[in-house]
């Protein structure tokens, strides 16, 4: 009998293939649940191109240290009248001034508390200077000034009656100094009785008051009310002397109530913006609810805050949960600009509002009058130096995290919150709470860079890439604030305030390391399926991974899970950059030199290479890995894994 030939079926090859990584840093998902483009670890990696992985940049020491000093508050780019540029830090008490990596000058003319975030703008030739503790300061390019305070009123004015008679109508006097930038706290109110009620008073028919002047005082303010402690403006004057002729000539204006703190340094506060022409203000812990406005024109460049300059205040629901941190100069939903003032809650939702100005005018007074909207449904900040404008986008943080203030996409004229936290949110639920207000962050196109602090001081940074619209967590290092200095030669320095040190830091790709020494890096790929049905195996024959501009050694590792279900490593090699043996060596082709050297190169970068691991085992998943326990620098552009698949079958294990 004839036995018919049985063909053995080839075995179906199998092939993986990584090669886009456009989805960023995913933690918080199981890495089985992962697409192939997300990435379950990063360390010290960004992303560049396409959306691949590469070495981020080194870390060196900008200038000088500031001597005698062990920390560095704060510090920001000054640009001079004449185009030349400085930067001014706050470190150990005082402001300092250095020029392109040159020495540390020290600033005399006030002094900072040490340890408080220094939050600064420039307005024309003046770097303004706040940080809610310490008065109002300007550098100017030459000096470092403070404005200069007056006394209180510490008697009430004295009142003689002209036409009138004591009867049984109250009358409430108050009067407050002013100088160029704000107002003291007001006098003590003297009462006096009349026969006729105040809108019945005329020419003929009058008190006057009269009070002792105020040195420095630029004018005064002149309050009344019918009940002690309720008196509002009726008038300014820069006399010390005022005949109130009554309502008619002189209406009371109920929008103008006698201040509450000496403001002739400069109200205290912390976050400054620039909006419609003058300088917004808040984080004044002694009026928690306070938003501050200067005047325009002169008293926006020389602010004053005064509403006899045209400046002002509001409180934002005085007493109630919600207290202003930051403000920002964005748009209403209709994309018309406006100043959006960010407040923090103790349960973190916090809430936005945003403040119109308008101007009403009673009698001879004109008085700028605030008034405030809360965007419904939002979610405020509890970092004031994480607010930070992104394109056409406030981002911001909370202590539930990170969140980004935009038009409601497909509904017209309203504004909403995005929540950006969520591929991130375990590691963001992970970091110091009781460090969530010195978050900060800083937009250098396309990424947004925020720090936190996952220990006792800011020591983690974290990216969100606008181009690609994900995360990288993260970088093993913090800052205390990020800024950028162009100096005199045209050339801009992404620069770090350090959490600790006295010495500025540059973060730049012409840095290989960080002040000398290798950074840890790694990228670890979810942990991919071999199939859809999860009973099919692969034997997976070999590995290849394809390094870009790679220089110095890295460690390639395949993980996989066995028909144990368990993640096991599998193959590790060592990628190291080779010393080429040809080349331009020590023997000269003439006299002439092509440079002053003639030895032969000690390093090399590869545009590309592959290395190649032999693997052999029958897995249900594989992972790969890249790591670095030396200096190195690469681009991953990609990886492969191949083999055959396997007939199904679910190991006794299983059951």
């Amino acid at each position: 009998m004839r036995v018919p030939k049985i063909s053995a079926k080839a075995p179906k090859e199998f092939l993986i293939k990584l090669d886009r990584f456009r989805g960023g840093s995913n933690t918080l998902l199981n890495p089985a649940r992962l697409r192939k483009d997300f990435a379950v670890e990063i360390n010290n990696l960004w992303q560049v191109q396409d959306g691949i992985w590469k070495t981020r940049p080194g870390r060196a020491y900008y200038g000088q240290e500031i001597t005698g000093v062990s920390l560095i508050d704060g510090a920001w780019e000054y640009e001079k009248s004449d185009g030349t540029r400085e930067i001014i830090a706050i470190a150990g008490g005082y402001a300092w001034k250095s020029q392109d990596g040159g020495s540390w000058t020290q600033l005399t003319g006030t002094t900072f508390t040490i340890g408080a975030r220094p939050y600064f703008i420039q307005i024309g030739s003046k770097l303004f200077i706040a940080n809610g503790t310490d008065p109002l300061a300007y550098y100017d390019g030459t000096n470092l000034n403070t404005y200069s305070g007056l006394s209180n009123p510490s008697a009430a004015p004295t009142t003689t009656r002209t036409g009138l008679t004591a009867g049984s109508y109250s009358n409430y006097y108050r009067i407050q100094a002013t100088n160029e930038i704000g107002e003291t706290l007001p006098s003590p109110s003297v009462n006096v009785t009349t026969n006729k009620p105040r809108s019945q008073w005329d020419t003929s028919n009058y008190i006057t008051l009269s009070w002792s002047a105020i040195t420095g005082a630029k004018g005064y303010q002149v309050f009344w009310g019918e009940f002690d402690g309720e008196e509002t403006l009726i008038a300014e004057t820069t006399s010390t002397t005022f005949n109130d002729y009554g309502e008619t000539t002189y209406p009371h204006n109920p929008y103008i109530e006698t201040n509450d703190d000496n403001t002739t340094q400069a109200p205290l506060f912390k976050s400054m913006e620039i909006s419609g022409n003058r300088l917004w203000a808040t984080g004044n812990d002694n009026a928690k609810w306070r938003v501050y406005f200067s005047g325009t024109g002169q008293y926006f460049v020389s602010p004053a805050f005064s509403p006899f300059y045209g400046g002002g205040w509001i409180d934002l629901e005085k007493g109630g949960k919600n207290k202003p941190v930051a403000v920002a100069h964005y748009r209403t939903g209709k994309g018309d600009p406006i100043i959006t003032v960010f407040c923090s809650s103790a349960d973190g939702n916090g809430t936005i509002f945003q403040i119109e100005l308008t101007t009403i005018t009673i009698g001879s007074v004109t008085a700028t009058v605030p008034a405030a909207y809360k965007i419904v449904g939002s979610v405020g900040a509890d970092a004031p130096s994480s607010v930070v404008k992104v394109y056409d986008n406030v981002f911001f943080a909370n202590k539930k995290g990170i969140y980004a203030l935009r038009n409601k996409q497909q509904m017209f004229n309203v504004l909403a919150n995005d929540d950006l936290t969520a591929p991130i949110r375990n590691m963001f639920e992970s970091i110091n709470q009781d460090k969530i207000s010195d978050i900060v962050a800083y937009f250098k196109p396309p990424r947004v860079y925020f720090s936190f602090t996952v220990g006792s001081e800011n020591d983690t940074t974290a990216i969100f890439d606008m181009e690609r619209g994900n995360w990288t967590w993260k970088w093993t290092f913090g800052a205390k604030q990020f800024f950028e200095y162009t100096d005199n030669n045209g050339r801009t320095h992404f620069l770090v305030v350090p959490s600790s040190g006295n010495k500025l830091v540059e973060l730049s790709e012409n840095y290989e390391d960080d002040f000398g020494s290798p950074f840890y890096q790694s990228y670890i790929s979810p942990l991919i399926p071999i199939d859809k049905d999860m009973t099919v195996m692969a034997k997976i024959k070999e590995v290849v991974y394809e390094l870009g501009k790679f220089k110095g050694s890295a460690i390639i590792e395949i993980l996989g899970v066995t028909k144990n279900k368990q993640v096991v490593s599998l193959a590790t090699k060592t990628v190291e950059t080779q010393i080429g043996t040809s080349g331009w060596g020590s023997d000269l082709f003439s006299d002439f030199l092509f440079s002053t050297t003639n030895s032969t190169p000690q390093t090399y970068i590869y545009d590309t290479i592959k290395k190649k691991l032999k693997v052999n085992k029958k897995l249900y998943a594989i992972q790969f890995k890249i790591y670095t326990t030396n200096k190195a620098t690469f681009e991953i552009l990609g990886m492969q894994a191949k083999g055959y698949l396997l007939p199904k079958r679910a190991p006794s294990t299983w059951n």
